[in-house]
């Protein structure tokens, strides 16, 4: 009964003042949770080899979702060792992820962005398919974070 009678006093409250309710807690202004930093700073090296993609004007918005990509992208290469064993299934893999990850948003928005981006991994992993090995493996993510922070600059 106690229940009931509850249950019956919370209904009419909420339909007496939940309409209000609802719209001061939509006013609220909740803080955004920060966001961890993880890219580091490249090497000088590193920055020399990024330093056509520092170049480009890219927007904020467009920066952040290449960065995370990038950022990604290179912690699958440095960690994921049965997924990627070749430079060759990098490169399908590479190519397959960023078309499903920028779905044509970046498509001709940025001249030689792409151009650059592919000229710097190239330099990291060479032309041939080769099996990537701890050496191959650590600089390509490294390159992958370098291009990480240089999309952000």
């Amino acid at each position: 009964m106690k229940f009931r009678l509850l249950i019956g006093l919370a209904l009419v409250l909420i339909g007496l003042f939940g309409e209000s309710l609802w719209e001061s807690a939509k006013k609220i202004n909740w803080p955004e949770p920060e966001v961890p930093v993880t890219i580091v700073e490249p090497s000088m090296e590193l920055k020399t080899l990024v330093q056509p993609i520092v170049d480009e004007d890219i927007s904020s918005e467009d920066a952040a979702l290449m960065s995370a990509f990038f950022e990604e992208l290179a912690s699958v290469v440095a960690n994921d060792t049965q997924f990627i064993q070749n430079t060759g299934q990098f490169r399908v893999f590479n190519v397959t992820a960023g078309g499903l990850n920028f779905n044509k948003q970046l498509k001709d928005k940025y001249e030689n962005l792409g151009e650059n981006i592919d000229a710097a991994i190239m330099e990291a992993m060479g032309k041939e398919n080769v099996p990537m090995d701890d050496e191959k493996r650590s600089g390509l993510a490294e390159v992958l974070m370098a291009i990480a922070w240089g999309v952000k600059q």
